[in-house]
């Protein structure tokens, strides 16, 4: 929770940065409503699971469901950002920042500026890549090449079908990948 607080705070107090189409959409607030509990399919280097975002009353509750059992995330206003996002970003965050020794506030401040500066999503895709031209990408290592994939339903571009972050060809690298379960699918 507090470092996803974090990030959260990192772009409200960042300095006013115009945001394109795409970056208004999937950050605008209160933007994820559900009545329902909400499902991703969680596939990353380390494991696999089901990421649940239950609403609770004006919260929205997040659980990752993995085969050791249920690991409560965190909760989150329903009216604030979408948490699914903010899980997201903060995860590639911490796992950059542990793996290249970088400052978490370096990265969440360039993945900010990338997601700021993304072009519009027109067909409902857009892809990253926030440390190609960065100044530091000497120390970063498999990070240098990170990509961050983002699926968005092209009717409702706040509603985000994919989330990945990439350094690499499987198995190698680092991979995360968030799939929105389809109800249909239950």
């Amino acid at each position: 929770m507090r470092k996803t607080l974090a990030f959260v705070l990192a772009l409200a107090m960042a300095p006013a940065v115009h945001a394109g189409e795409f970056a208004d959409a999937i950050f605008r607030p209160g933007a994820f409503a559900a009545a329902d509990p909400v499902r991703f399919d969680r596939d990353h280097t380390d494991m696999a699971g089901t990421l649940v975002v239950t609403p609770e009353g004006e919260a929205l509750k997040l659980v990752l469901e993995t085969e050791e059992g249920a690991r409560p995330i965190s909760s989150f206003p329903a009216k604030g950002g979408n948490p699914v996002l903010l899980y997201f970003l903060e995860n590639t965050t911490r796992a950059m920042a542990e793996a290249t020794g970088g400052s978490p506030f370096y990265i969440r401040n360039r993945l900010r500026e990338a997601l700021v500066a993304a072009p519009d999503a027109p067909d409902g895709e857009v892809t990253l890549t926030p440390f190609s031209d960065d100044e530091n990408r000497a120390r970063m290592g498999d990070f240098a090449d990170l990509r961050l994939r983002f699926v968005v339903d092209p009717d409702n571009p706040a509603h985000l079908v994919e989330l990945a972050a990439d350094t690499g060809p499987e198995p190698e690298g680092y991979h995360d990948r968030l799939t929105l379960i389809e109800e249909t699918e239950q």
